[in-house]
């Protein structure tokens, strides 16, 4: 079998990792990548590894000319144009931290953590889907779940899914590359969208009471104010602008 030409669009440690694990397959090429180029990026632990292999780096709008037989957008940060889409034969394939896609957009761990209580939903997870005109509404091709405990911030929750999607993609590479991965249309199911800004409201009168304490007790060379849940310190400050 031909190897199949291959594009990485990513950032993050997953996207070292996946790609190192790529690079030693026998029936890939992995014929660019696109690394981070917002402000800090040049930080990034993909950036930093493209460049030190000397691996080819490339814009995103390079996919209408290299035309890759396939691309992986491996914690990519932006959505892809229809026309940069169209232009790889075998499809985008993208990470998405949410099983199920039940999370869209932006800050997934975050707001999965902050909807478990109010939806008794006490699950996260990742999935594997193709990238169409509309974000993260693509057929997925594999996902699954991880339990969110009361321990859990977006930081642990994270590095739990992070996990899960290095795990998965190895296990459907092969069919993925074979075109036998059976892709399905997402379900009619609950779902959220959040924008990369969006933050959850805070009841008017939680916030008032947290500010007011957060301001009575809080005063130089004193400890700062605590609030205790569950078994668990949370200090309290205020930033003015």
């Amino acid at each position: 079998m031909a190897k199949k030409r291959i594009v990485v669009l990513g950032s993050r440690e997953l996207a070292v990792q996946l790609t190192f694990w790529m690079l030693e397959q026998p029936n890939v090429e992995v014929i660019g990548c696109v690394i981070p180029d917002y402000k800090g990026g040049e930080k990034d632990p993909f950036y930093l590894w493209v460049r030190s292999r000397g691996l080819p780096e490339y814009p995103v709008d390079a996919l209408a000319e290299l035309r890759p037989d396939l691309a992986f957008s491996l914690n990519y940060w932006r959505a892809i144009p229809e026309h940069l889409i169209d232009a790889v034969p075998g499809g985008i394939v993208n990470i998405h931290h949410s099983y199920r896609l039940r999370y869209k957009g932006r800050n997934t761990c975050s707001w999965a953590i902050m909807k478990a209580r109010e939806d008794d939903v006490w699950y996260h997870g990742t999935t594997l889907h193709y990238i169409d005109k509309e974000l993260d509404k693509g057929r997925i091709i594999a996902t699954e779940k991880c339990p969110i405990t009361e321990e859990d911030t977006a930081f642990t929750l994270f590095g739990k899914v992070e996990q899960l999607a290095a795990d998965l993609f190895r296990r459907k590479f092969a069919d993925i590359l074979a075109g036998q991965d059976g892709a399905a249309e997402q379900e009619d199911e609950t779902s959220y969208f959040f924008d990369a800004k969006q933050r959850p409201d805070i009841p008017e009168e939680t916030a008032a009471a947290l500010y007011d304490y957060a301001r009575a007790w809080s005063f130089p060379g004193k400890p700062a104010p605590v609030i205790e849940f569950n078994g668990h310190k949370i200090r309290l400050q205020i930033d003015s602008e």
